[in-house]
């Protein structure tokens, strides 16, 4: 859900923040246990300001009925499956002691430091998360209180004279393995029964001969891609595509023997190495970073890397669009911009060459099929007619009522952009033959649209006609800014796509949701009576699961209203096409 996932890029932001490091090269710091060439890395070099640090505690802690009612939720559903199973206890005995420390104080009190540092990286394949403590024996003493209310008893097992808990999977083939080495907490995967030589690796009790703090890659990175240290990282799919396609690693086989499985069964053919390694090539990395970061502001970005080539065809699909430029001030405001043209070249170019030197691979065969589609897609003549006329949209709302049983209230602004925007007007008439009538002119004044072009119930609606685009106002009184809207500049670029929402546009969504929710809640309570009115016990059980499934969604989506109205001010995410590539940008703003 992505209401959920706002808060939990919230609580993201704090997690970072906490796990701050201002030390330099500190031969124990998180970084120092990462292979310099690992597959993927994720952590931090510096710590927030305090004020930026305190200020999204603040947050998180207006979150935490989200995070306490999502616990409940995934408790039902454990419940559903397996009444009083492990896990259920362990996520239970785990609520309750965070119960009431959703704050920098409490989080410190279990152990986490507010000044520590923290690295998320792969040994081979296998991932590691690796966090500096606040205090080693307030997390172990965290530990043995959650064995003790849930019932349980973690294996605990030693190497090379470090100990750690064994946590079985449920086809007690491989375990989750955590340690705390020093004041490092260690996570990551093993097999059930893992030899003495790929523990210490794990563990970093035998460190990699090249690590990534002291070859600076992830200082590197960030000079690289302009993110702050905060917090950031990367996935090498040219690393990734090398590692899954070449010889198996020893780590590899010995995860390999633990499954079951036959190593040379996983064999991959030269034609699938040579081509996933042209893949990976010409999208070599996906990272991640704050473009900013403060006290009531984030600004986190993905960014899918491209190789040069691909980067100048891919800058080329953007497409001018009046108003579109990431950024709004409407209660809900959404934006589409692609120059079709350049869009269907680019499809061409790539269909031709797959034409010319197809697939080989088994598992990239259907790519054939599928880019040979889309090209032929394209080539429709109404897209061509749409490519020359249309860049896109942007559309601004700056009221919207969705009350319950009655019509919604819509008013705002709507710019179609264009580089010929006369011939937009030509094409629109062609379906609206009172558009042709109103000679607009660009420049000129709005005009009112014909009351025949709208429901009779509909507020008032004006057209105007400006340089790159035509646009539409709807309600009382948003006419008056219309030229404006219409000519306003585009971004440089223009997103792909862009959506915003201000607080006051979440309470109206999500109060929709609440009611259809709560809708759905009584059609499963009446559900439930008719079941326990029957025979079967099964369908009574299955009934009684989804009420309680659906109760939780209504608890959880009161909690996301209730939250994002005392902390959030604006959600903004938008889509570029850049020289380097796809890049994501997702920007949070506090009240």
């Amino acid at each position: 859900m992505r209401l959920i996932r706002n808060a939990s890029f919230a609580l993201f932001a704090v997690m970072i923040g906490v796990a701050g490091c201002s030390k330099k090269k500190d031969p124990d710091q998180p970084l120092a246990f990462a292979p310099a060439d690992t597959v993927f890395l994720a952590g931090n070099l510096e710590a927030l300001p305090e004020a930026a640090i305190d200020g999204w505690w603040v947050n998180a802690a207006q979150m935490l009925p989200i995070y306490e009612n999502s616990i409940d939720s995934t408790l039902a559903n454990l419940d559903a499956k397996d009444p009083g199973s492990v896990p259920a206890k362990v996520l239970r005995a785990l609520r309750e002691e965070l119960r009431g420390k959703f704050n920098r104080a409490g989080w410190q009190s279990l152990g986490f430091g507010s000044n520590s540092s923290t690295a998320i990286y792969a040994i081979g394949l296998v991932p590691v998360l690796r966090m500096e403590l606040g205090d080693a024996d307030a997390f172990r003493a965290l530990v043995a209180r959650i064995e003790a209310k849930s019932g349980t008893k973690l294996d605990i097992r030693e190497v090379a004279g470090q100990s750690y808990w064994r946590m079985l999977g449920d086809d007690s083939k491989a375990a989750v393995v955590m340690a705390v080495q020093g004041q490092h907490l260690v996570v990551t995967l093993a097999p059930a029964e893992p030899s003495e030589a790929l523990l210490r690796q794990l563990l970093g009790i035998d460190r990699p001969s090249s690590n990534a703090l002291e070859s600076g890659t992830l200082a590197k990175f960030n000079d690289e891609t302009k993110f702050l240290p905060y917090g950031s990282g990367y996935i090498d799919f040219v690393r990734l595509a090398a590692a899954l396609t070449g010889e198996r690693s020893p780590i590899e086989q010995e995860f390999l023997r633990a499954l079951g499985v036959d190593a040379a069964a996983t064999a991959v053919s030269p034609a699938c190495r040579t081509e996933y390694a042209a893949l990976a090539a010409a999208v070599p990395r996906l990272s991640y970073g704050y473009g900013a970061l403060d006290a009531k502001s984030m600004d986190l970005r993905y960014r899918l890397e491209v190789a040069p080539a691909q980067g100048k065809a891919l800058a080329g699909l953007s497409a001018d669009v009046p108003g579109l430029d990431g950024s709004g001030e409407g209660l809900f405001d959404f934006g589409f911009a692609l120059d079709l043209d350049a869009f269907a070249g680019f499809v061409n170019l790539r269909a031709a060459a797959l034409a010319a030197a197809p697939f080989e691979c088994e598992s990239l065969r259907e790519l054939n099929a599928g880019v040979a589609k889309i090209n032929a897609d394209l080539a429709n003549p109404a897209v061509f007619m749409a490519g020359a006329a249309v860049n896109g949209f942007y559309l601004s709302l700056s009221q919207l009522e969705l009350p319950e049983g009655g019509a919604p209230v819509v008013q705002g602004k709507l710019a179609v952009g264009s580089d010929n925007p006369q011939s937009l007007l030509s094409m629109a008439g062609g379906f609206l033959p009172q558009l042709s009538a109103l000679n607009l002119q660009v420049g000129a004044a709005p005009v009112a649209l014909p009351a025949g072009l709208l429901p009779p119930t509909a507020p008032p609606a004006h057209v105007v006609l400006a340089k790159n685009a035509l646009a539409i106002s709807l309600g009382q009184g948003e006419e008056a800014g219309l030229a404006a809207f219409a000519s306003a500049p585009a971004g440089d670029p223009s997103p792909l796509l862009y959506y915003g929402v201000d607080s006051r546009g979440m309470k109206v969504f999500l109060e929709a949701l609440r009611r259809a929710s709560e809708a759905s809640l009584a059609t499963a309570a009446a559900a439930q009576g008719d079941a326990q009115g029957g025979s079967d016990a099964q369908t009574a059980a299955e009934a009684g699961a989804d009420l309680e499934e659906l109760r939780n969604a209504v608890a959880i989506l009161q909690a996301v209203e209730d939250s994002y109205a005392e902390s959030m001010d604006r959600v903004d995410f938008s889509v570029y096409a850049t020289l380097q590539g796809i890049e994501a940008r997702y920007v949070i703003d506090l009240k």
